[in-house]
């Protein structure tokens, strides 16, 4: 951009200027006799940027004209336009991350997370589709990240060795009680003593029962319908096996042990007093028009209730249920992921290795400003680069001992002087931001000297 044409009238107290600036790598000192003219000037910039209206405070009324206009008379864009003001204490800099980005070190770490994610949303669908949860991936996170930076690829991994046939399968939709607002754990935790209770004497029915076993790997209702699932359709008995109970009683059909299954369940489920507590956990659900799926699901299998009193394992096993029934997606998966995960190492330690122009400018930002009690670095660089995090800077206080502090810190104990020094830096993340995209700019730089000057360079 070589020229640079402006036509002002009555613009916050400038009654009108109209000038072409032919720049031709020049800059521009412009002179006012009234120490308003470097405010107005610069305001007229800041609502180009801001996409904003320019108009007259004092007169209101009056018509204001504002054109700013190239060489070829077209309209400047909010880009082209950087006005930096003596000081401003808000003002941060929105391009700091585009200088810790290496491109091609994205490009690449892109590269493979874009084939992960293809695979992983296949796998995440099919998921889905057994769980019928609203957010596999997010819900399976939340359960058993061990810390914020965990993917799905590093808890499946962890969990493969525990993911086999021996997992109970469930059929229930997973938000119908793990449900997203909470309202399902809300009403177990004021229902807590109704719930021992049932519990109890739940524990005390399996424990009488001749069938039903109470031990560390309770043999309850919920296991013995697992057992008829697996034998329904009559195979393992057509192959010649047979069931042996600890009455020495033989099972030889599919229907002899649904019978028998029935009879046990119904002298569980049948007794009074544990009936009676259900009958009220069951009364109290259905006054929530919020827990109605879960009402459902506990009317279909009451012997839920034992499990969910421990709320977060079951959550654990309901997954593992889930999961269990993919264990060959889930090991293809891995595999694609473990090919990967060597590559992806590389990648991070060379991000970790490469100086980028945030630390160009803040080696700038050290070594102008060499008074100041602090150094600038850069705190989380691999994790800007790689992913999408905001860079966070870091500032660190050299006495007898260094010190780390946020920003926010930083500005209750500097000197005025010393926050123009640390505002200076965001503006030197900006420049460099702008000449690394090649974007080309008019800056509009406001400074005290005279009092009424100010610069305007391209």
């Amino acid at each position: 951009m070589e020229k640079l044409k402006i036509k002002l009238e009555y613009c916050y107290g400038i009654k009108k200027l109209e000038k072409e600036f032919v720049f031709s790598n020049r800059t521009f000192a412009i002179y006012a006799p009234n120490g308003s003219m470097k405010t107005s000037f610069a305001k007229v910039f800041k609502d180009l940027i801001k996409e904003e209206e320019t108009k007259d405070l004092i007169y209101p009324e009056r018509t204001t004209i504002r054109e700013i206009k190239n060489e070829n008379d077209v309209a400047l864009l909010k880009e082209e336009v950087f006005v930096i003001e003596p000081y401003n204490e808000t003002y941060f800099s929105d391009k700091e991350s585009t200088l810790v980005v290496e491109k091609a070190l994205r490009e690449q770490y892109e590269k493979i997370y874009s084939d992960l994610d293809k695979e992983k949303n296949s796998f995440v669908k099919n998921l889905k589709s057994i769980s019928q949860s609203t957010d596999c991936e997010e819900e399976i996170l939340s359960t058993f990240s061990e810390n914020e930076k965990d993917t799905l690829f590093e808890i499946l991994e962890r969990l493969f060795s525990l993911i086999n046939n021996s997992n109970t399968q469930y059929s229930f939709r997973y938000n119908d009680i793990f449900d997203k607002k909470g309202n399902v754990k809300k009403f177990l935790d004021k229902y807590s003593k109704t719930l021992d209770e049932y519990i109890k004497q739940y524990d005390s029915l399996i424990s009488q029962s001749g069938f039903f076993k109470k031990s560390s790997n309770t043999f309850g209702t919920y296991q013995a319908n697992e057992i008829l699932k697996s034998i329904e359709d009559n195979s393992f008995f057509e192959a010649g096996h047979s069931i042996n109970l600890s009455d020495d009683s033989k099972i030889e059909s599919a229907k002899d042990f649904e019978k028998l299954l029935e009879s046990e369940i119904k002298k569980i489920v049948n007794d009074e007093k544990l009936k009676k507590i259900f009958d009220s956990i069951d009364k109290a659900i259905g006054l929530n028009v919020e827990l109605r799926a879960f009402k459902k699901v506990i009317e279909n299998d009451n012997s839920l209730l034992v499990q969910l009193k421990d709320y977060e394992l079951f959550k654990k096993n309901v997954w593992l249920g889930y999961l269990s029934q993919m264990q060959n997606d889930i090991k293809i998966l891995l595999e694609f992921y473990i090919s990967k995960k060597e590559e992806l190492s590389k990648i991070i330690k060379q991000a970790g290795d490469t100086a980028t122009e945030w630390e160009f400018a803040a080696d700038e930002f050290n070594s102008r400003f060499t008074g100041l009690p602090f150094k600038i670095k850069i705190k989380n660089k691999e994790d800007v680069i790689l992913k999408t995090n905001a860079p966070v800077s870091e500032f660190i206080f050299n006495d007898s001992e260094k010190r780390n502090i946020k920003r926010d810190e930083l500005l209750r104990v500097l000197s005025q002087g010393e926050r123009r020094a640390l505002y200076i830096l965001n503006v030197i993340f900006e420049i460099r931001a702008r000449k690394k995209a090649n974007q080309k700019t008019h800056w509009v730089y406001r400074f005290l000297i005279r009092q009424h000057r100010f610069l305007l360079r391209n």
